[in-house]
């Protein structure tokens, strides 16, 4: 006679199954912490630190974007646009100084401008963590290459992925149990900077996402969501080759488990 075999159903997760993110984490990944020591092994990139005026710029309504004596744009405007330039309004009342929302912030100005000089005329933008790539829709481009100080306004304006390293980076973050003095403690303590990548082309298909627990690299994926048939035949090389940059470059030397 058949025994009735009987089963507990699974109970549900009271906790998470690794531990949670504390605000020294998102720090040690902020390009400006761990760029000095990578420096070697990454894009050529320039970093400029920002200054309260500036980010109170980006976190303020509206788009108004500086004159740029070098932008053959700058006497064009869009009235429906509701991307103005601060010559817009010039000439509307000739006793009316013109708006400069560069006035305050100069020195981060004059700052761009010449590093996208220094890296060769076009450059990629990117806060702390992220890039605008979610406003290339606006970009002349239709990509994240930027020439003049205002194609990276426009870019950093537009993004709410850089809104969110602004406003939500230690979001669903803990305190840490043993508090480092370096790690700022309020979003308005983090030293932003601006990250101004020299522009090339990359090839999509051979970027890939990697996953670390306990310094071991578990897991790979593309980065792309487009499907790549010869990617299968080059796999066990691609595993030798990221497995070995992965041991050699990075498994002992970033701060975080």
């Amino acid at each position: 006679m058949a025994t009735e075999e009987h089963f507990e159903a699974p109970q549900p997760l009271t906790e998470l199954p690794f531990a949670p993110l504390t605000k020294s984490h998102i720090i040690h990944c902020s390009y400006h912490n761990w760029y000095p020591k990578y420096r070697a092994i990454s894009p050529k990139a320039r970093l400029i630190p920002l200054t309260r005026p500036f980010l109170d710029y980006l976190r303020a309504d509206g788009i108004v974007i500086p004159p740029d004596e070098d932008d053959p744009r700058r006497d064009w405007s869009d009235s429906d646009s509701g991307i103005f330039s601060a010559s817009d309004t010039a000439g509307e009342e000739d006793d009316d100084e013109e708006e400069d929302p560069s006035a305050e912030w100069r020195n981060v100005h004059r700052a761009i401008k010449n590093t996208i000089a220094e890296l060769g005329g076009k450059v990629v933008p990117k806060l702390n963590w992220s890039a605008p790539k979610d406003a290339t829709w606006i970009a002349a481009t239709n990509s994240m290459e930027c020439r003049l100080p205002s194609d990276i306004y426009l870019l950093l304006k537009s993004s709410d992925f850089v809104t969110h390293d602004l406003e939500h980076a230690y979001d669903d973050c803990i305190e840490d149990v043993s508090p480092d003095d370096d790690t700022p403690k309020q979003i308005a303590d983090i030293p932003y900077h601006l990250v101004l990548r020299k522009f090339f082309q990359m090839n999509p298909s051979v970027e890939f996402r990697c996953f670390v627990r306990n310094r071991k690299l578990i897991a790979l994926c593309q980065r792309d969501l487009n499907h790549f048939d010869f990617l299968f035949r080059m796999q066990d090389k691609l595993r030798h080759v990221i497995h070995n940059f992965f041991d050699d470059r990075l498994k002992h030397t970033f701060p975080d488990d």
